[in-house]
């Protein structure tokens, strides 16, 4: 029987060997983890590169609000102001002295021989300036605001037979007359009053009768807005 002998045997035992090196195995198992690591940044680079695409454009959307906003409120509060200006106009329309209203009732409120003789109306506005807040003084804060001040003066006559004794009946006929009743403060008893020195010494009028000069002042409530 013949006998083989393989003269390749060692070199190939050598290579077997070679290719079961566990150092190869690791740098082929590292090779592979790098590339698998490469893949997986590229993808974190691309979706990256998106989520960048993405946050620009809401980036943008977020500044259009925005400036929408900005406009909201600019034009809610020209809104706010308007009315508040519309509210105190109203307010003034309301409150504010008619002087035709005022006539209407003098005329209406008669005393024989008691002559309204001159009616004078001193209406003055005192302007208030703004407080701040303060915490140190325990100060609230006040906007600007303007008082309103009306005094009305009327100069008369009486000439009745004892000139002067008509004086009380005229004051309350003006007091108890409907228009100063809803003005004046009716708990007030002077709200109606003689004025003081105007009560002077009796003269003679055209007709050779004598009467007595007098000026009754009415101080309306203030009104501050």
């Amino acid at each position: 029987m013949p006998i083989r002998v393989n003269l390749l045997a060692e070199a190939q035992a050598q290579e077997d060997l070679r290719r079961r090196d566990p150092v190869k195995r690791a740098v082929v198992v590292g090779a592979g983890l790098v590339a698998l690591m490469l893949v997986w940044s590229l993808s974190l680079w691309l979706k990256s590169i998106e989520y960048r695409s993405d946050l620009g454009h809401w980036q943008k959307v977020v500044q259009t609000y925005s400036e929408q906003n900005k406009e909201v409120l600019k034009n809610q509060k020209q809104v706010t102001d308007l009315a508040q200006k519309l509210a105190a106009l109203q307010k003034l329309s309301r409150d504010r002295l008619l002087v035709g209203t005022l006539l209407n009732a003098m005329q209406r409120i008669t005393v024989q021989d008691v002559q309204l003789v001159r009616l004078r109306l001193d209406d003055s506005l005192i302007y208030n300036e703004e407080i701040k807040a303060s915490i140190e003084a325990k100060r609230a804060a006040r906007p600007a605001s303007v008082t309103e001040k009306i005094t009305l003066s009327l100069d008369a006559k009486d000439a009745s037979a004892k000139p002067g004794d008509l004086i009380p009946k005229y004051q309350q006929a003006i007091a108890d007359a409907p228009y100063f009743e809803a003005i004046l403060n009716k708990s007030d008893p002077q709200r109606v009053h003689l004025k003081p020195g105007s009560y002077g010494a009796q003269q003679v009028g055209p007709d050779g009768h004598l009467f007595q000069p007098f000026t009754l002042d009415s101080i309306f409530p203030e009104k501050t807005r």
